[in-house]
């Protein structure tokens, strides 16, 4: 239903959210991106992307100016499928539990994914 490619530590956070979306009836091709630098998608990524025409890059780090948003881009444009980014919010991150900013947390990871899917039911672009 969904291409999820997760950088860093998010992708600890993805296995734990796939299996509540698996639960669900939402199935979640996941990714693990290895090397930012150079950036080179691989062909299955490329491919699985095309096939479920939904791509999600989830990043321990800032969602705007990040690189999540860099690669959502990139691969939205190889492939023509829509391809969004989730990250850490646009705000300072701090360490008490009023401001923490982390990686995005497996509840907020279902609850995007499922937003995505709805919206593109709702207004396919293909």
């Amino acid at each position: 239903d969904i291409t999820v490619i997760a950088i860093s530590v998010s992708r600890l956070n993805i296995i734990e959210a796939a299996q509540t979306l698996k639960s669900r009836g939402i199935r979640c091709n996941i990714f693990h991106l290895l090397w930012l630098k150079p950036f080179e998608p691989s062909e299955a990524m490329l491919e699985s992307t095309k096939r479920t025409k939904l791509g999600l890059v989830l990043d321990s780090d800032y969602e705007i100016t990040g690189a999540a948003r860099a690669i959502a881009y990139e691969i939205m444009h190889r492939t023509g499928t829509p391809v969004h980014a989730l990250g850490i919010e646009d705000r300072v991150c701090g360490a008490g539990v009023s401001v923490e900013n982390i990686t995005p947390k497996p509840e907020k990871i279902v609850a995007t994914i499922e937003r995505l899917l709805l919206d593109e039911k709702n207004n396919p672009h293909n």
